[in-house]
């Protein structure tokens, strides 16, 4: 098998039969399948994707369904687990595909590219609230390295295509890594390079009704410190000055949310965690910058 699609659906039944055409109507010179994992929705989600299913003579789909919901993480690492192909592509089941080129394309150049390890393209992104779509386009400036990379996720999960270098982690990745969307990057660095493509070829739907969309700044930035503290000691040594640098910059934006709330105590407590983390990875002349900038913000 050339690629697996790696679709992960939860409540998804307004959208997933977009999804699942798309991927149908791709045009390709290989043989590829299409991987649902369901994490157990409480609506229709699981009779459109069937429904759309019986219309597929080639079989391509293959549907497993969660019997409880175990959450995003665990949904994705079970699809990932499913997909045999020599390269994986994702997509939601809210998002869709726009270029029936997409697959063949992105096989193409990492074909042609051995030394590539994922490939991510631009996007459009859909505000369902608001009825509007933007463009999503990578700034070509920023490498693509170790530094740059730790903390982020630069290509939308619904652009990304990677070989399947998951089977040949050892045994219990899942745990050690898990798996989502910006952990694909860091996993792609450590067994090669992230590279950019030209065109947009998928849609991205914005609800404003995910977990993300309802966090406040505070909790995100927290979120950000956290995420990156586990990953620290998760991922390759590489990442380290990345990873920190990311919790850096959430730190110093916690205080700031904290300052106005008027909670002096805890704007100084993530100023100095900043302040000390940034002397700690880039010497005192920076940490001093960076006191010199709160100065400024303070006037």
């Amino acid at each position: 098998m050339k690629v697996s699609i790696c679709c992960e659906t939860y409540n998804h039944e307004k959208y997933v039969q977009t999804a699942l055409k798309s991927f149908l109507e791709q045009e390709c010179d290989f043989d590829y399948e299409i991987i649902v994992n369901d994490d157990c929705s409480t609506d229709r989600t699981i009779e459109k994707i069937k429904e759309i299913q019986q219309t597929d003579p080639s079989g391509k789909i293959k549907i497993e369904s969660s019997k409880k919901n175990e959450g995003m993480y665990v949904n994705f690492t079970n699809a990932l687990n499913r997909c045999t192909g020599e390269y994986i592509a994702f997509c939601e089941g809210d998002d869709y595909w726009i270029d029936k080129h997409k697959l063949q394309k992105q096989v193409n150049y990492m074909d042609a590219h051995p030394e590539c390890s994922m490939t991510f393209h631009d996007v459009f992104i859909f505000d369902e609230k608001n009825n509007k779509t933007t463009e999503y386009k990578f700034d070509k400036t920023i490498p693509l390295n170790f530094d740059s990379v730790a903390g982020k996720a630069y290509g939308h999960l619904s652009s990304i295509m990677v070989r399947n270098f998951f089977r040949k982690l050892e045994a219990g990745w899942e745990k050690k890594y898990k798996p989502t969307h910006a952990p694909l990057h860091y996993l792609s660095l450590m067994h090669g390079e992230i590279h950019h493509i030209d065109g947009i070829m998928s849609v991205y739907r914005h609800s404003g009704d995910g977990v993300w969309s309802r966090l406040t700044d505070e909790e995100r930035y927290k979120w950000n410190i956290k995420s990156c503290k586990e990953h620290l000691n998760q991922y390759d040594s590489r990442f380290y000055k990345g990873f920190m640098t990311t919790i850096i910059n959430n730190e110093y934006a916690l205080s700031f949310c904290y300052l106005e709330k008027k909670n002096i105590f805890l704007f100084l407590k993530y100023q100095y965690l900043a302040i000390a983390n940034t002397i700690k990875i880039k010497g005192w002349r920076q940490g001093l910058n960076q006191l010199k900038h709160t100065f400024k913000k303070l006037k």
